[in-house]
C-alpha cells in the first residue's frame, strides 16, 4: 500500500480524498496533507482522520517527516514551485496537476531539478482519459477516416458575472490571462494528444470584450502548427452569452483524408463521410477515467516500471505551447513554441 502526502488541501486536494482516491483504495491512501491554511488543512485532515501529526504547514518539512512514498501537489500552479523542489531534492517521486506552472520563470528551475534528481514525475492531464475522447482519439489512430488533416476545438462558457468561475475565490477574475494560463491547457494538451503532433508554431490574438467580469484576457483565436503536416484551430471563450461547450463538453472536429469526426458534447461521436449518412460512434465505458486513470498510471510507474504518456518531460511540450500562446496572444504575431522550452542546463 502506498502512502501520498497531499500538498494543496483545496477543491481539487479534496476531491482526491472524496473520490478520486477510492478508485486505487487497494494500492494507495493519503497518509499525510499539507496547507499552509490552519483550517484547510485540519478540515481535510479530519475527513481522512489523520493524526496532528500527519498534517504538516510547509512542503519541507511534510516530505522530510511524513515517510510518504510519493507527493502530490494540488496547489495553485503558482505555488508548485516549492513542493517539486523539495520533492525532487529528498528523490521523492510526484505527480501534480496540470499547468506545471502559470510562470515561466519557474519553468527552467522546475525542469532543471526534474532531470536532475531523476524522479518520477508525472502531471496530471486528466481530459485526456475522459471515454469520449479516449474513443475519438482511437478513431483517429485506427485512421476510420484516413490520415487526419486537422483539428477544431471549441470551450466556450458563460462566466459574464464576477466570481462566477472559482466560487468563493474569484482569483480567476483577477489573473492577466485567465483563460490560457488556467484552462487552456486542458484543450492545448488535447490538441498535441489527438494530432499526435509536437507543436512547432502557434499564431493568434487573444481578447477581452467590454463587457467582461475578468481583469485580464479572457478569449482568444488560435491556429497551431504540429510537426507531422497536421494542424489545429483553437477557440477559448470565458464570456460565451451563447451555445455552450464547457468543461468536458467541448466541441472537436476532426477533418481528415476521407471524412471527418465529430464530438459536440461529452457522450456522442459522430463520423459523416461526404454523401454518406452519418454514422454514431459508442463511446462505450470505462471504471477508469479522468483522475482515477491517472492515479492508475502512476503507480503502475512506481510498482511496475510502465512509464505513462504524461511525464515531466513530455508535459513541458504542452505547457510550452501555453507560453507560446499567451506570447501571440498579446502580439498577434505567429511564435515558435520552441523558444518556450526550457534549454539544456
Amino acid at each position: 500500500m502506498k502512502s501520498a502526502l497531499l500538498i494543496g488541501a483545496g477543491g481539487i486536494g479534496n476531491a482526491y480524498a472524496a473520490r478520486f482516491f477510492s478508485h486505487v483504495a487497494d494500492r494507495a491512501r493519503i497518509g499525510a496533507v499539507c496547507d499552509i491554511v490552519p483550517a484547510a488543512r485540519d478540515a481535510l485532515g479530519d475527513r481522512l482522520g489523520l493524526p496532528p501529526q500527519r498534517r504538516y504547514a510547509d512542503a519541507r518539512t511534510a516530505i522530510a517527516d511524513a515517510d510518504a512514498d510519493f507527493c502530490l501537489i494540488t496547489t495553485q500552479p503558482w505555488y508548485h514551485l516549492e513542493p517539486l523542489l523539495e520533492a525532487c531534492a529528498a528523490g521523492l517521486p510526484v505527480l501534480m496537476e496540470k499547468p506545471i506552472t502559470s510562470e515561466f520563470d519557474q519553468l527552467a528551475p522546475m525542469a532543471k531539478a526534474v532531470a536532475g534528481s531523476g524522479i518520477r514525475c508525472q502531471v496530471v492531464q486528466n481530459y485526456r482519459y475522459t471515454k469520449r475522447m479516449l474513443r475519438f482519439r482511437d478513431l483517429l489512430r485506427e485512421g476510420r477516416v484516413g490520415r487526419l488533416q486537422y483539428v477544431q476545438a471549441r470551450f466556450a462558457d458563460d462566466y459574464r458575472a464576477y466570481g462566477s468561475w472559482g466560487g468563493p475565490n474569484p482569483f480567476r477574475h483577477e489573473m492577466d490571462d485567465p483563460m490560457v494560463l488556467d484552462g487552456s491547457i486542458h484543450h492545448l494538451d488535447m490538441l498535441r494528444y489527438l494530432t499526435g503532433g509536437d507543436p512547432q508554431q502557434v499564431y493568434g490574438s487573444a481578447f477581452n470584450p467590454a463587457w467582461s467580469s475578468f481583469k485580464g484576457h479572457s478569449a482568444g483565436l488560435y491556429v497551431i502548427e504540429f510537426d507531422n503536416d497536421t494542424r489545429a484551430a483553437y477557440e477559448a471563450n470565458l464570456q460565451s452569452a451563447g451555445e455552450p461547450n464547457s468543461w468536458y463538453r467541448e466541441y472537436y472536429r476532426a477533418e481528415c483524408e476521407d471524412g471527418a469526426i465529430t464530438s459536440v458534447d461529452g457522450d456522442t461521436i459522430v463520423v459523416t463521410r461526404a454523401g454518406a449518412v452519418e454514422e454514431e460512434i459508442p463511446v462505450g465505458e470505462d471504471p477508469r477515467q479522468g483522475h482515477a486513470r491517472v492515479l492508475e498510471q502512476f503507480l503502475n510507474w512506481l510498482e511496475r516500471d510502465i512509464e505513462p504518456e504524461c511525464t515531466f518531460a513530455d508535459n513541458l511540450k504542452s505547457v510550452a505551447l501555453m507560453f507560446a500562446a499567451r506570447a501571440t496572444g498579446h502580439s498577434r504575431r505567429a511564435v515558435s513554441v520552441g523558444e518556450f522550452l526550457p534549454g539544456p542546463n
